[in-house]
Formats: structure tokens, C-alpha cells, sequence
């Protein structure tokens, strides 16, 4: 018998698995798109980000990743920040990270 045992959490997410999570969320946040709402792959995305970024020590890390890739981007330059407070209501979800580019992660 083989016993293995990991001393990390299998449902922490990695900050580029973040940022592909919320990729499908870009068109929306940017106003580029046609959508008013969040699509349904951005909400699922979102969803899936929110349910995996479990711990303090997670949450503290996807907040320096997203703080940093919004603010470093050239993929991202446009994002409003309107839209990005109205993401979790919108997809129904709590987002365990401040979608802040001015936030403080500690």
C-alpha cells in the first residue's frame, strides 16, 4: 500500500488558474463587448475562483496576482471599476478577494 500525504490544499488555486477563471469575465469588465451582464463563462469562471480561493494565505496571494496583473496588463488597460464591484452581484456569487487594483492585500 502507498500512502501519500501533501501538506497543501487540494482545492487551492494558482494565480495564473485565477486569472484564466476570470478571463471570460474581460469583454464584461472592460465594456467592450455587447454584454451588459456578465456571460454565463465569466460567472462560471468567477464561481470557480470564489470556491477555490479557501484560505487566508490563498486569498492573500490572488490578491497581490490580480492586483497586479490588472494594474501591469496591457491585455487588461480598460477595466472599469464599475462593473468590476458589480460582478459578484451580478453572477450571484461572493468573491473571496477584492477585485481592487488601489486594495491592500495584507
Amino acid at each position: 500500500m502507498l500512502l501519500v500525504i501533501s501538506g497543501g490544499h487540494a482545492d487551492a488555486i494558482t494565480c495564473n488558474e485565477a486569472i484564466r477563471s476570470l478571463a471570460p469575465c474581460v469583454p464584461f469588465l472592460e465594456g467592450s463587448g455587447p454584454e451588459q451582464q456578465p456571460t454565463a463563462s465569466c460567472c462560471t469562471g468567477a464561481q470557480d475562483f470564489s470556491q477555490k480561493a479557501t484560505n487566508p494565505e490563498t486569498r492573500r496571494a490572488l490578491c497581490d496576482c490580480l492586483k497586479n496583473a490588472t494594474a501591469s496588463s496591457p491585455a487588461v488597460p480598460n477595466i472599469k471599476q464599475e462593473r468590476v464591484k458589480n460582478l459578484p452581484q451580478l453572477c450571484k456569487i461572493s468573491l473571496p478577494v477584492p477585485l481592487d487594483p488601489n486594495i491592500l492585500c495584507n
